[in-house]
């Protein structure tokens, strides 16, 4: 078992990137050592589930290292690629199939154990997949992903800052994120027009806030009327105006502030009085 180069793979099978896969595959070894080293945090063996496997380069740092993988592949061919060079090993699964059709609870209920989800992700289907995760933490242990550099900003970001959005308060309500190290252009092939980051997200032991439906139509409502105050983006999008005021009093919200200056918490405690107040009416 080795690690070839994707080029190299590639043009041993006659394949080409596709387009219409986002595939920029890694071709850095000291990236995908350090991407390893950070999956696996401990000597245990693990399991992880590798999303967008391609050509194997990280699958095959990972079995060397005494994971167990799953590897999901979308692409005929790279599943081809993967069956040809690394379907006789004995801990490794492949499966071809798209991230977002993963039944990971019941995966995890077989194996009797939560996994670790990993994945260079395609640009075009980030945001999806990062829903997919949330939806999907429970079952989990940890996510570490490769991302566009600004996705990684906005997962990180804190209340009050520019790249702060709801994307940053359904992922912090469920992880602790961290963006591990910035990843440059050249250690993909083909070399995208933007950096990358990596990011971990670890599951929380409990959730911040359950995210029910009121939670999540909170906080849409803040940040689909950012420019606006909270008083009027919530009378705007979830509330009537009395509501929004009364909800804002009782959650002792300055309803001048706008939606991006809320922490995960004053989220909370917005959306349990609106639920109250939408549970009156």
């Amino acid at each position: 078992m080795q690690s070839d180069n994707p080029r190299a793979l590639l043009r041993k099978h006659g394949f080409q990137p596709k387009g219409r896969y986002s595939q920029n595959f890694l071709v850095a070894p000291r990236t995908v050592q350090r991407i390893c080293d950070r999956i696996l945090l401990t000597t245990a063996e693990e399991w992880v589930i590798e999303l967008g496997a391609g050509t194997g380069v990280l699958t095959v740092e990972l079995l060397l290292r005494g994971a167990t993988v799953t590897a999901v592949e979308p692409d005929p061919d790279m599943v081809h690629v993967l069956r040809t060079e690394l379907g006789a090993e004995a801990h490794l699964s492949i499966l071809m199939a798209d991230a977002l059709d993963l039944d990971v609870q019941t995966m995890s209920l077989d194996k009797n154990r939560r996994p670790i989800v990993a994945g260079n992700l395609p640009y075009a289907i980030t945001g999806s997949i990062l829903r997919w995760a949330c939806a999907n933490a429970a079952f989990v242990k940890r996510y570490v992903f490769l991302v566009q550099k600004e996705v990684g900003q906005r997962i990180v970001a804190m209340a009050g800052s520019a790249h702060y959005g709801a994307l940053s308060v359904f992922l912090q309500n469920k992880f602790e994120p961290h963006v591990l190290e910035r990843v440059g252009k050249d250690a993909f092939f083909p070399r995208p027009k933007v950096d990358s980051a990596l990011v971990a997200l670890e599951t929380r032991h409990a959730p911040i806030t359950e995210e029910t439906s009121v939670f999540r139509s909170t906080v849409r409502a803040a940040f689909d009327a950012r420019r606006k105050t909270l008083r009027k983006a919530l009378s705007q999008n979830l509330l009537s105006s009395d509501q929004a005021r009364s909800v804002l009093l009782a959650a002792d919200i300055d309803g001048q502030r706008r939606g991006e200056t809320l922490s995960v918490e004053e989220f909370m405690r917005l959306s349990d009085h609106a639920a109250r107040e939408l549970g009156s009416t």
